[in-house]
């Protein structure tokens, strides 16, 4: 039988990450007048909690097992990638924020901003379907 995960627990670990990404982003950015930020943190928000309400109502248990950073059962080199994507996407945020923020070292088109929302909203769209279709824990 499944063991349900509590709202308030989903909740405050999309509050967590949404936050932390923020911290991150706006951080380094030196500012809040940063519309790419503001509208990558809603993109990301919002797909974390479309995919959390779909799987609480339809596999809690994977939910649940998505929830855990580090698994203590994982596989030596899963945990090797994990903090490998960890150690690397921490610059990268400060990076984007130095630049996109603080420094304006780089010019990006309007037409390529969107091009790559794009690109995120569709990462999000395969992910879910992912998620969905592949059920297995």
């Amino acid at each position: 039988m499944a063991v349900g995960v509590s709202t308030r627990r989903i909740a405050v670990q999309i509050i967590t990450g949404v936050g932390v990404l923020g911290a991150m982003l706006f951080g380094t950015a030196g500012t809040l007048k940063w519309i790419e930020s503001w509208a990558y943190l809603v993109l990301q928000t919002l797909f974390s909690l479309i995919a959390a309400v779909w799987l609480k109502r339809n596999n809690p248990d994977l939910l649940r097992e998505r929830m855990i950073f580090l698994k203590k059962t994982g596989k030596r080199w899963d945990k090797a990638i994990v903090l490998i994507l960890t150690v690397t996407f921490v610059p990268y945020l400060a990076l984007a924020g130095l630049d996109g923020g603080r420094y304006h070292w780089s010019w990006v088109p309007r037409a390529a901003e969107l091009a790559g929302f794009a690109g995120i909203v569709l990462a999000f769209i395969l992910f879910f379907q992912v998620m969905r279709v592949n059920t297995d824990l």
